[in-house]
């Protein structure tokens, strides 16, 4: 962080404090033209999820700045010339920060994942299931910017990285009930997360359901025959790092900062064969038992 990391995460700051818009009326700023996790919708105005990182970027970046000057000021000093950074300029992050418009709707207590998106048309999305292709491949990509299908973990995904720093365990509920219908799931991604948030949130029966599938992702391709290759050239390591989560194999996660309940108490055994190069390996992870159980299981 020191020597690279801080740099950086200013550098980027200065960069987020481009893009956004001040409205003088409303004394607030917006970011438009832009795309957040939900790829399916492009050049939106106010995603939730990137106006809401960008307040986390800029306050992070303050943090950073201070810490640098405490602790190693000679560089911090160094830094600050090269960037020509002002005080001027980290006010204006304050002020950002402060003042960034967070798509919210009162009424129905949720967050809105970008300005006008429940104005777009409504998709029975588990009406069309089963299935193993994108509504994106079925509809087209023209078509589905005009609906209401997300891609993938877009609002689920802001409630996975800030917890309760986003909104209480209420409004986080609502959102998952407005969203997570509404998911086409078309990232190999999205499950896992939508895994991992649903066991934070305490929908565990939901947190197995959606582990099945991320599960299924490498082990069984459910993304489909088109991408078949996929699986074949080794497992997603990113998918992996998820269903890690949900099965609290990584210290820490699978529970709410407030000691909410855990995914591991949802998931009874997580088993994963380890295919070639090498011989197969099954791994076992039964909840409670804390252990791994490592054995030869041999050929596929």
């Amino acid at each position: 962080m020191r020597d690279h990391g801080a740099e950086v995460v200013l550098d980027t700051a200065r960069f987020w404090t481009s893009r956004a818009e001040h409205d003088a009326a409303a004394d607030r700023y917006e970011l438009h033209n832009q795309i957040g996790p939900d790829e399916y919708h492009e050049n939106v105005s106010n995603s939730v999820f990137v106006n809401r990182m960008v307040v986390w970027h800029l306050e992070a970046a303050l943090r950073v700045f201070d810490w640098l000057h405490t602790r190693y000021p000679d560089k911090a000093a160094d830094l600050e010339a090269r960037l020509a950074l002002t005080p001027a300029e980290r006010a204006l992050w304050r002020d950002i920060a402060a003042k960034m418009v967070i798509p919210f709707d009162a009424e129905q207590g949720i967050h809105i994942q970008f300005d006008g998106f429940f104005d777009l048309e409504y998709v029975d999305v588990p009406a069309y299931t089963p299935r193993v292709t994108s509504l994106q491949s079925i509809y087209g990509v023209e078509r589905t910017n005009q609906t209401q299908v997300i891609k993938q973990a877009d609002v689920v995904m802001l409630m996975a990285l800030l917890g309760d720093a986003l909104a209480p365990h209420d409004v986080r509920l609502r959102n998952w009930a407005a969203y997570a219908p509404r998911c086409d799931h078309g990232s190999s991604l999205s499950t896992a997360t939508h895994a991992w948030v649903a066991a934070r949130l305490g929908l565990l029966d939901a947190a197995y359901a959606y582990f099945e599938r991320a599960a299924g992702t490498d082990l069984e391709d459910n993304k489909g025959q088109h991408r078949a290759r996929n699986s074949r050239r080794g497992v997603r390591r990113a998918v992996a790092g998820g269903r890690a989560r949900l099965c609290g194999a990584a210290p820490g996660c699978g529970r709410e900062p407030g000691g909410g309940p855990g995914a591991a108490s949802a998931v009874v055994v997580c088993a994963l064969p380890v295919l070639p190069p090498g011989p197969a390996v099954r791994v076992d992870r039964t909840a409670g038992r804390g252990c791994a159980d490592l054995r030869d299981v041999g050929a596929p």
